[in-house]
């Protein structure tokens, strides 16, 4: 069972490096994320 956890991983990571992390649908939390939520919050919420 680790076996296929770590191979799973494995995999997981292979995909991520070579098409990015949208490939998986689970972006990192970063900056630049975090930026592109605030900047929609708060154009909605000034629009009103």
């Amino acid at each position: 069972m680790k076996f296929k956890l770590e191979r799973l991983t494995e995999i997981y990571k292979k995909l991520e490096e070579d098409f990015g992390e949208t490939l998986l649908y689970a972006p990192k939390f970063d900056m630049q994320t975090a930026a592109l939520w605030l900047s929609t919050a708060l154009t909605l919420a000034s629009s009103d």
